[in-house]
């Protein structure tokens, strides 16, 4: 016979059946969870949609700032010709996808004088560029072709060479008749590009507290300063006669050498008949007058 507990286990396990075949033929449209699945992902696609294809968004204007020789007219030119987001598939003009790198890099290789570019949103619909342009701080003479070029040594404009004799001058940056020096580097063999690094930032810098340094503190105009190589340059001055510099060594403490000299061994006289002055050898300067005399040392105190 059966019991009334067999019969009462029996029971309860087809009652579990019968709930765990219910729940499992109950369909997914009654789950909560999808329904928070769909309306996220709905949500996701319409903002996606409405930021990238709808005209709230949309590119219509841009504006250049902090450019002195570009005009800005050309620059927004460039960007509404070229402007795309980082999601080309879609080609959308938002600005909110705006590939920042590609407009930076286009607009660096059409124009060269430009050598920083920020690009700032500014929501509905602009794009604000504020530009840094290379400030000449020389010229860079290979080959009878001559190049304006900026503290990095990177050329960045081809100019006519200068006059023999002569400082190069041009007038940019509200700074008419700015003087600038020229400066050349023998151990280059190939044609020179624009956009080219020519000479290291930091020969640029000593070439530079060379020529500065002569026409503050003696008032030498050098015309053009040969980079010999990484050891020595040599400074042809207007007034007719060659400086030796040791790049190694500290320029101010090799001007100091060289005033010295002028003011106490060497005569004004003297001056005009200067060969060269040879000042890469610390505290023993050497110098030759043009006239067939021995070549004289002077050691500094």
């Amino acid at each position: 016979m059966l019991t009334a507990g067999f019969i009462k286990e029996g029971m309860r396990k087809i009652n579990q059946r019968k709930f765990f075949y219910r729940n499992r033929r109950k369909s997914i449209f009654k789950k909560k969870w999808f329904w928070y699945v769909i309306l996220f992902v709905g949500s996701f696609i319409f903002l996606f949609y409405f930021l990238s294809f709808s005209q709230a968004f949309s590119l219509k204007v841009v504006k250049v700032q902090g450019n002195l020789t570009i005009s800005s007219e050309s620059i927004e030119i460039l960007v509404f010709e070229n402007y795309k987001d980082f999601l080309p598939i879609f080609n959308s003009k938002s600005i909110i996808f705006a590939d920042k790198n590609f407009l930076v890099n286009i607009i660096k290789e059409r124009f060269l004088r430009v050598a920083e570019v920020k690009i700032i949103r500014r929501l509905p619909h602009t794009i604000e560029l504020q530009i840094v342009e290379r400030e000449p701080k020389a010229i860079f003479c290979h080959q009878e072709a001559c190049y304006l070029i900026d503290q990095e040594g990177v050329t960045f404009k081809e100019v006519l060479p200068p006059q023999s004799g002569l400082m190069f001058e041009i007038s940019e940056f509200n700074s008419p008749h700015k003087r600038l020096p020229q400066f050349e580097d023998i151990s280059l063999t190939n044609k020179i590009l624009l956009g080219q690094r020519v000479l290291s930032q930091m020969d640029v810098k000593k070439l530079l507290a060379i020529s500065e340094g002569l026409l503050a503190v003696l008032g030498l105009e050098p015309i053009k300063i040969i980079k010999v190589d990484s050891k020595r340059a040599d400074v042809l001055l207007s007034q007719g006669w060659k400086i030796f510099f040791n790049l190694e060594d500290q320029i101010s403490y090799q001007i100091n050498n060289l005033k010295l000299l002028l003011e106490k061994q060497i005569s004004q006289d003297e001056i005009k008949r200067l060969e060269y002055i040879d000042l890469r050898f610390g505290s023993r300067v050497y110098y030759k007058f043009k006239e067939n005399l021995p070549e004289k040392q002077k050691s500094s105190p």
